[in-house]
């Protein structure tokens, strides 16, 4: 089975649960592209209310709620923190040091943390608003010590409380030849296809968070790239072809 059968399938089992037991059910943190196929697949397989929330506006990684038939997804996001299955945990770097998010996201996966249960992390100078699942919390207060060169203090804060670095996004019209992640990584951030294949190659550029090592990776609407040292993407649409037979796509980049 191809990765979106897996979560099509992990889809309906939480449609399910939700149908035959009235209650709320809901999925691991998607990733954008993958919040795309969920809603698609929602729209014609769920009879319920649903909804994509990550703990704030324009989350990056989203849980997919699914209601019963007594609540109304309006009613629902006004319910206490306290009814949500995931928390906002603050990361704050003992001395001063400052960290970066893959110190960060590097050290949760090394006590062995999947990253469909942690949502976005918004890394400052100041330390790391992460959102992660409320089961985690105990084993992160007590293992979650270090990041990068620095040990950790960390505490439970609202939702209310959360620091969102402000960054400047640019929508960017593009006509690429093919939607393969070196055709595409050259075109977002103005670099050759070479140049583009080999930072594939070395392990510098991420899909959706993830290590991709493969040029000829096929790209669709949601999908974030991220190049080290170049900056981050996320494809925002993609048309029909041109008169010259080449795509459209829009890309919003992060400045």
């Amino acid at each position: 089975m191809s990765e979106d059968d897996l979560l099509l399938a992990y889809l309906a089992d939480k449609i399910g649960q939700c149908e035959k037991e009235e209650t709320v059910s809901y999925s691991y943190f998607l990733t954008s592209r993958q919040r795309i196929v969920a809603e698609q697949f929602c729209k014609t397989h769920c009879s319920r209310e649903f909804l994509f929330w990550g703990g704030y506006e324009e989350a990056e990684r989203t849980v997919c709620f699914f209601l019963p038939w007594y609540l109304a997804a309006e009613d629902f996001q006004t319910q206490q923190e306290e009814d949500f299955p995931f928390v906002l945990l603050r990361a704050t770097p003992k001395g001063g040091v400052v960290l970066s998010h893959r110190d960060y996201l590097g050290a949760l996966m090394g006590l062995g943390i999947k990253r469909e249960f942690v949502g976005d992390l918004l890394v400052s100078p100041a330390g790391c608003d992460m959102i992660v699942f409320r089961k985690l919390l105990p084993y992160l207060k007590t293992n979650y010590e270090k990041a990068g060169r620095a040990g950790l203090c960390l505490e439970e804060v609202p939702f209310s409380a959360i620091a969102v670095p402000h960054q400047q996004r640019e929508k960017v019209n593009l006509t690429v030849a093919s939607l393969r992640l070196d055709v595409l990584a050259a075109a977002v951030f103005h670099l050759s296809r070479g140049i583009a294949a080999e930072a594939i190659n070395h392990g510098q550029v991420f899909l959706n968070g993830q290590l991709i090592e493969k040029t000829e990776k096929s790209l669709q609407a949601g999908d974030k790239i991220v190049i080290r040292g170049k900056g981050k993407a996320i494809i925002k649409e993609i048309g029909g072809k041109t008169r010259k037979d080449k795509i459209s796509v829009t890309v919003e980049k992060y400045m």
